[in-house]
């Protein structure tokens, strides 16, 4: 058993890592970019390129949470939130035609597609978050 519970701490570690690794990532190049350039850079949709690394974080928050117990709810509820965003958002680019380039990148579809990148971003922030707290709590138990 207390193999487990070892196991569990790394899982909640290295899942919260790779939730927040990207999000961190792009606020980093931000800042040195926008330093560097004199003008304000930010790739907001790098979450979005990294989706791999943060799914791979949230499934290991969602399985050590739901075996210990705690943060289980909002941890899977803003999973799924940016998933169903990110499902929503390919789907949108392949049904428009976004995807492969031939339409013409009309203003709603920007603002879609931002809007649901920007809800994907939130949903992993919050995801990161109780994350964290998760591995607080995994921490202050005994082993």
């Amino acid at each position: 058993m207390k193999y487990q519970k070892t196991l569990f701490r790394i899982f909640a570690i290295l899942g919260t890592l790779a939730v927040w690794a990207p999000t961190a990532l792009m606020l980093i190049t931000s800042i040195f970019g926008s330093i560097s350039s004199g003008s304000f850079l930010m790739d907001f949709l790098l979450p979005a390129e990294l989706f791999l690394i943060e799914l791979i974080g949230i499934l290991l928050l969602v399985f050590s949470s739901w075996k210990e117990g705690h943060y289980f709810k909002p941890i899977t509820g803003f999973s799924l939130g940016a998933i169903f965003c990110m499902a929503t958002i390919v789907i949108f680019a392949e049904a428009t035609g976004l995807d492969s380039g031939p339409a013409d990148p009309a203003l709603w579809k920007q603002i879609f597609v931002y809007a649901f990148t920007g809800l994907m971003s939130v949903s992993f922030v919050l995801a990161g978050v109780f994350g964290l707290k998760f591995a607080l709590v995994l921490f202050k138990k005994p082993v």
